[in-house]
């Protein structure tokens, strides 16, 4: 396995887990050197984080609510406006 392969692995792994401080150093030390592991390592971190954007911590399902209750409200008028709408023939 090339080395690059096992950073990536290391990186993915220190994500869900404390690496062996030797390990750490291990990364640290081969992402001086290498660019594409640098940008793996950020690419995976904004992958994390959009993702814990939409899902629960404990990697269930989606979060709910995430729009505010006032956008919320907006929305539920603004569809009964539209039935209305469309109810009494208005729609063009």
């Amino acid at each position: 396995m090339s080395k690059c392969k096992e950073i990536s692995k290391l990186i993915s792994d220190s994500m869900e887990q404390k690496l062996p401080l030797k390990q750490q150093l291990g990364i640290w030390l081969h992402l001086i050197m290498c660019k594409k592991c640098r940008e793996y390592r950020i690419q995976m971190m904004m992958v994390r984080q959009v993702i814990g954007k939409y899902v629960n911590a404990d990697g269930t399902g989606y979060k709910k609510n995430r729009l505010s209750g006032k956008s919320r409200n907006h929305i539920k008028q603004l569809q009964k406006e539209d039935g209305k709408k469309r109810g009494s023939g208005q729609m063009k």
